[in-house]
This record gives structure tokens, sequence and C-alpha cells, in this order.
């Protein structure tokens, strides 16, 4: 009793377990002694828990295939310990109890960094990685301390300071969507304007406090995980990192649920007759190239992305799980019903297609790529975007400094019969396995589990540059993959 009162709670690394800082940091929120520094309802504990799992990406590139730019490992160091670390304005972790924290992965180019601690004025600074491994200290001045600056890194044996050895001690590995088989992919840097949460994530100070003190924090911490529970939100955690969580729907229930009206709403559906069109790009990436013949049968695609609340009928229909991970108490947030939805991966696709095609009797699936390009090209007319040749940041969600997606044609520009977004917003599955083009001189990396292709591109991506999103712009990621900025639109065969 007297260490529950007084003593914070144990570190994960004491007990022989090896976890994320981020996801320690939201469960040892919820042991803070004092009331008002812990987790203070179950939706805080729900989106500290989403942050800790699902993080913003700084960038998405592959270390596979031809042309990519070197990566860098940065090891940052700061003083107080526990600070935040925003690198281009995005979190990217708090540093540990000995200040080091390991980031691997970085793009090649300048980098934004930024270093907040209660107390103390923000450090800011710009790195420069080029491939070598770096290191950065970062000395905070307390609120009434002379102005941030820089000081040099001192070597090792002067101040017995030691980066991590590995990157699984500070970080989560790197995420699966760089793990492209077919592709190189840098998208640039990023500027994405993500606030801290005035969230409190140090461990306490001991400090005694009265009985009835711990029995209110026993109660809140088991109603807070039993209601965490309750809503899905502490599954077993995969290993290594992995974002996917599998799940078996339930045998599907009869859905009262209106069927699609070809052609009208937002789940309508549009005709798109078939052709012949040079399918690639030979000034684009290698997996674009070389330009070639395909010809494609008559098929209707919907005219929008699947939306939020098209998924919300799905899985209520069904008692599907796992929901959307940026959803609140299993429904969209108010506002977001007519985004489209996010965080589902080739089977969550998979059960939904079914679903929609008893529901409406008829045979729904994902594009094929070369079904999906056509549409996005405007079929023999060999467009490089669904609007004409030109790219118009007035016709697609992309450039954007966060994956935060829009409605769903909100943007008037459509390609030749009508769909919306087939450029930016999210990136959408297709049913199509990575593949090079008939002619290429590339190599394909032996995968390890099975992959799909995305096309389209989401508005944290950009519009020029080297990895430019175009219609014909193509890349591979494991199909278990749930992640912000993809989601999908289905077709069928007419």
């Amino acid at each position: 009793m007297k260490k529950h009162v007084s003593d914070p709670a144990p570190r994960f690394i004491e007990l022989g377990v090896t976890i994320s800082p981020e996801i320690e940091a939201a469960v040892l929120h919820t042991l803070q002694k004092e009331k008002d520094k812990r987790t203070p309802t179950v939706e805080a504990l729900i989106q500290e828990l989403r942050e800790a799992i699902y993080p913003q990406a700084i960038g998405i590139h592959t270390t596979s295939g031809r042309g990519a730019l070197p990566v860098s490992s940065l090891s940052v160091h700061t003083r107080p310990p526990q600070s935040r670390v925003f690198v281009d304005h995005v979190p990217v972790g708090q540093t540990r109890d000995d200040g080091w924290l390991l980031l691997e992965g970085i793009q090649s180019g300048n980098h934004h960094l930024r270093v907040t601690h209660d107390g103390f004025q923000d450090w800011s600074g710009d790195v420069v990685c080029d491939g070598s491994p770096r290191q950065i200290v970062a000395e905070l001045r307390s609120q009434a301390g002379a102005t941030q600056r820089d000081i040099p890194i001192p070597s090792q044996s002067q101040s017995g300071m030691r980066p991590p050895r590995a990157f699984v001690d500070t970080q989560n590995p790197a995420n699966e969507l760089q793990k492209t088989a077919v592709q190189s992919w840098d998208t640039g840097r990023h500027q994405v304007d993500v606030e801290p949460k005035p969230v409190k994530r140090g461990l306490l100070r001991p400090i005694i406090f009265g009985v009835v003190g711990l029995i209110l924090l026993l109660a809140l911490g088991a109603a807070g995980l039993g209601g965490a529970y309750m809503l899905g939100w502490i599954p077993k955690f995969p290993s290594g990192g992995n974002t996917n969580i599998s799940s078996s729907p339930s045998p599907a229930p009869t859905s009262t649920g209106t069927p699609a009206v070809p052609g009208t709403g937002p789940t309508g559906m549009v005709d798109i007759p078939g052709g012949t069109f040079t399918m690639g790009r030979n000034g684009g990436n290698e997996n674009e190239r070389p330009e070639h013949s395909v010809t494609v049968k008559n098929f209707s695609m919907d005219k929008n992305e699947v939306t939020n609340a098209q998924y919300l009928e799905f899985v209520q229909a069904m008692s599907y799980r796992p929901f959307p991970v940026h959803w609140v108490n299993e429904k969209p947030i108010p506002g977001q019903e007519q985004m489209p939805v996010r965080f589902v991966n080739a089977d969550d696709v998979k059960a939904f297609a079914a679903w929609r095609s008893k529901r409406d009797g008829v045979e729904y699936r994902l594009p094929t790529e070369e079904e999906w390009e056509y549409a996005a090209r405007n079929g023999s007319k060999e467009d490089l975007y669904p609007w004409g040749d030109k790219y118009n940041p007035q016709c697609a969600v992309l450039d954007r400094s966060s994956n935060d997606p829009e409605v769903v044609g909100s943007k008037s520009c459509q390609n030749s019969w009508g769909v919306s977004d087939l450029i930016g917003n999210v990136f959408e599955w297709t049913g199509s396995e990575p593949s090079l083009y008939p002619g290429s001189t590339g190599e394909v990396l032996p995968l390890s589990e099975p992959h799909l292709m995305l096309r389209g591109g989401a508005a944290i991506y950009k519009s020029a540059g080297k990895s430019a999103i175009t219609s014909a712009f193509r890349v591979a990621v494991p199909a278990n993959t749930r992640r912000a900025e993809i989601g999908f639109r289905l077709v069928r065969s007419n």
C-alpha cells in the first residue's frame, strides 16, 4: 500500500518488457499519483494510445528499389530528459530518462527540429541529413533563462552520454508502408502543423496522499482500462510496431440499408466504357516505365471514395471489428461522416465489398490497376490527370500539411465520366499485386507477405518533384496495412 501511495509505477524495462516510449507514456499517465495529473477520461486514454500506435508519418519513402535517396539515423539528446521532440512540426517521441531518443529512417534533406518541456523555453534548430548517422544535443533554458542555443556535442568519454544502441530502445520500427518492393519513393520535406497535446507525460515524483486518493486511483484506473477494453482500444498489441489487427467478421445479418442507385448520390456508380489506352509513363518513376498498351473492358466505378458514413452502415450491420482507429465510440467523429474512410486494410475492404454485394444484389470488388488508371487518364485521351495534362491545385487535395482529407467530391474537377478525387485526398487500394510493366528493366524484390498496389496519392503528398502524384503513380504496400493515408472505392464488371 505504501508503494501504491508514494512510489512511481515501475517502468516496463524493469520488468523485462521492451515497449515503445509512446505506449509506455500513455500507460504511465493513467498511474499518476495526483488526480489532476492522471489521464482524465477514457476518451483521453484512447487518444493517447491511438497517437502512440499510429503516429503520423514524417514522410514515406522506401529503402528498396533503384534511385532511392539514402535515409539517416538521428540521435537526439535533450537536457532535461523526457522532453518532447518534433521533426518538421510532427511529434516523433519523447526522450528517455537518460535524455536520448533515436530516430531512424529520416529522409535526406533539411529538417527542422523542435524540443519542448514544461517549464523550459523551446529549443529549435535545423539539421541536414545525408544518409550518415547524425547526433544533436538540445539544451533547453528555463523560462527565465537565456536565449536558446546549440551546444557542441561532447564525446561519450567526456560526457558519459551513450546514444541508444538499437532503434527498438526508443522508437517504433519503420512502418510497413516503407517496405514497398518495386517503388523508389521519397516525398520530400513535409511541414505538418500538429500541436502537442497539453498532456503531461513525465513520471510524477513520489507524492504521499491519503487512502481516499488511493481508492480513487484504483477506481479510475479500473474504469479507464475497462472502458478502453470495451471500446476495443486495448487489443493484444502486435510486435514490431505493426498496426495491423486481424479480425473475423460475424456472419452477416440482413441489412436494411438502401441499395446504391447507379450514377446518383455519394454511393452512386458511373458506367465507364472500355477501350485501349497507353498505361504507364516513361518520364515517371522506374515502376511506371515503360509505357505500354492495355485494353480494358466495360466497368462501373464508385463516383466517390467510400465514406465514413457508408462504412459505419457496414460496421453496424455486420458488428464488424475492428472499426477505423480514428473513430470515437465506434462512430466517425461528428462532421467527418462524408470524408473518406481510412485505416482499412484489404481484408476490411473485402468484407465491406461482400456485404455491399449482398445488399445490392451485384458483385463489387476493388478495381484493377489497369481499370483505375484507365479511369484516371480518361481512357484513350491518356491525360496525366483526371482533368487534363497539367496539374491544377484547385482540383486535388494534395500538398497539405497533414493527412486529413476533405469531404468526398469537394473538388469540382472530375474525370470524363464524373468520377471525383482520383488524385489526392487518400490513396486507394487496388486489387492488383505488385508487378513490373512488360519490358521493364527493374527488379521485383522477394516479398515476405502479400502486397497490393495503391493509386492516387493522399493529402500530405506532393504534386511536384521526383515522386509527384499523377495518374500513373503507383506503390506497393502489405495488404494488411491500415494507415491514415489509405482509403478505397469499389467497381463492378459490366
